[in-house]
């Protein structure tokens, strides 16, 4: 498994709900961080662009999902 960090800049999951965005299964979100503070995600949790999201997953599931939700 391996732990990336992504940006979200994608403006199409901009008030997504996490449970709604449909990324690959085994990529779970560890940390959100909004404008400084984090933020235990959970299904109903919206993200926001500019949000800071901490992933893990395998390294292929983790490529798809940065792709969809930024850099």
């Amino acid at each position: 498994r391996e732990v990336v960090q992504v940006t979200i800049s994608n403006k199409d999951v901009d008030g997504v709900l996490l449970r709604d965005l449909r990324l690959p299964t085994d990529v779970l979100f560890l940390d959100l961080t909004r404008n400084g503070s984090s933020i235990v995600p959970h299904g109903y949790t919206r993200v926001q662009l500019q949000d800071e999201v901490t992933l893990i997953g395998k390294e292929s599931s983790l490529e798809e999902a940065t792709l969809k939700l930024g850099y």
